[in-house]
């Protein structure tokens, strides 16, 4: 009798040993054959679902791409062709989208809206010349005010500071003449941006050497600021002549013959001569 129940016992141990299921080891076998309790071959299964559902994923995406890729080749092609493919009156266009047709820097609009928030719109689609022309004096005027305005803190010469200040007055009476021609011909300025590969280079150019010469002071900065002045001049003029043909209001076109041009020239030349003064 001894013997019989130590048989026993011993085999409940190896059970239990070998099931882990506290005796009872007929409920668990049970289970194994109804597939209830994952088997160490069900489980290397269920643990290849979820890569299986990534590769799923990785396809899907892979076979939208070519969708996407083909609504933004169609997308720019409108921008190539003067459709800016946003909502105008929401002013929501991405510039990256379509390069001098509609919204420009969050900044620049700040800014111009700041000084002249009934004059300037940050959202136009296809500007004639006439906007053209006058956005870009008028964006031309602030940036030499602003430069003459550091000229006068950062220069060493009187003569240069003399420049300066008659920058500030000049394209600060000039653009007040400006802003009130647009309202006459009820012309809308847009933040202007540029219209070809070399005036992107050129604003890329103007920009590099802004942030440089705010880094400079005393005789390094007259050099660089007349040096700025002589180029900034002779690019506006060039610039205005290349477009007076397409002006068509005849207001505009007297504006600028009469007005405009005139006092460019005449910061050309001065300009000219500070530099030649200074011996750069």
């Amino acid at each position: 009798m001894n013997r019989f129940v130590k048989v026993a016992a011993l085999g409940l141990s190896i059970c239990t040993g070998v099931f882990a299921c506290n005796g009872n080891c007929s409920q668990q076998q049970q289970q194994i054959q109804q597939g209830l309790t994952p088997t160490p071959i069900q489980q290397p299964v269920q643990q290849l679902a979820p890569v299986q559902q990534q590769l799923q994923q990785q396809q899907q995406v892979q076979q939208t791409a070519p969708v996407q890729q083909q609504q933004l080749q169609l997308q720019q092609q409108g921008c190539d062709q003067g459709q800016c493919p946003c909502d105008q009156d929401q002013c929501s266009c991405d510039q990256s989208q379509c390069s001098g047709h509609c919204q420009a820097s969050q900044q620049a609009q700040q800014s111009q809206q700041t000084q002249f928030p009934d004059s300037v719109t940050n959202c136009q689609v296809d500007p004639s010349v006439d906007v053209l022309v006058l956005s870009r004096i008028h964006d031309t005027n602030l940036d030499e005010i602003k430069m003459g305005q550091l000229a006068l803190q950062s220069a060493a010469d009187q003569k240069v500071k003399d420049f300066a200040q008659m920058m500030i007055t000049d394209h600060s009476k000039a653009d007040q003449a400006l802003l009130d021609l647009a309202k006459r011909q009820n012309i809308s300025l847009v933040v202007y941006q540029p219209q070809t590969p070399a005036e992107l280079a050129e604003a890329q150019k103007a920009k590099e050497a802004m942030d440089r010469l705010s880094t400079l002071q005393g005789a390094d900065f007259d050099r660089e600021y007349t040096r700025l002045m002589v180029e900034g001049h002779q690019s506006l003029l060039d610039w205005i002549n290349a477009q007076r043909t397409g002006i068509k209001d005849g207001e505009v076109g007297n504006w600028l013959d009469s007005s405009a041009l005139p006092v460019i020239e005449s910061h050309l030349k001065a300009a000219q001569q500070l530099q030649q003064q200074l011996g750069h």
